[in-house]
């Protein structure tokens, strides 16, 4: 199965408009997942002359790695989740925000995804010793997960950043539980 991303020798520009149309993610979004596919557009329009892009509200007011690790089919949430302990990515993004998303995907329905979320979890500060079975049955997957939520809800400083806030600036819970139900659960196969 798929257990880690694969680099081919394939080199595409980025496009905002690729993500947008086919769900594709794009080189730029994949280092700064705290990003929207709005400011891909923005950047790639000032630099290199492209057209903006069409974008819907989430795509122009939400990261894209929120996106893809919540909303995404399978292979955007391994792809994202992978990202999110790749230490380019980590630098570009920071380490604040992703623990929540991934604590979410150590219950995803794909087992590869289980896995590579706990890989980055270990990735990111203060969970390096994180013990998980990504295979164990699932209510031992939902206590860790659990235990991984509360723990970084219990130190929780962030303000702003990529995470959907109320307007008291407490994360919107509902918010990521409702992307979570609207992700995309077509099967996906991805041939190695």
């Amino acid at each position: 199965g798929l257990l880690k991303t694969i680099r081919s020798h394939t080199i595409s520009s980025p496009t905002a408009a690729e993500t947008a149309e086919w769900g594709r993610p794009n080189a730029c979004n994949l280092c700064h997942l705290d990003r929207s596919l709005a400011w891909t557009s923005e950047k790639l329009s000032k630099w290199y002359g492209r057209p903006d892009v069409e974008l819907n509200e989430e795509e122009r007011t939400m990261a894209a790695g929120v996106l893809w690790m919540l909303r995404g089919d399978a292979a955007q949430r391994a792809i994202a989740a992978w990202h999110a302990g790749w230490a380019p990515a980590v630098q570009a993004a920071g380490t604040a925000w992703q623990t929540p998303l991934l604590a979410r995907l150590l219950g995803d329905s794909y087992s590869a995804i289980r896995f590579i979320a706990w890989q980055s979890l270990k990735a990111l500060p203060g969970t390096g010793d994180l013990k998980y079975n990504f295979v164990a049955p699932e209510a031992e997957r939902a206590r860790v997960a659990g235990d991984v939520t509360r723990a970084w809800r219990a130190d929780d400083t962030t303000t702003g950043g990529p995470l959907p806030r109320k307007s008291d600036d407490s994360l919107d819970w509902e918010w990521l539980e409702e992307l979570w139900e609207r992700r995309d659960r077509r099967t996906v196969e991805i041939p190695e």
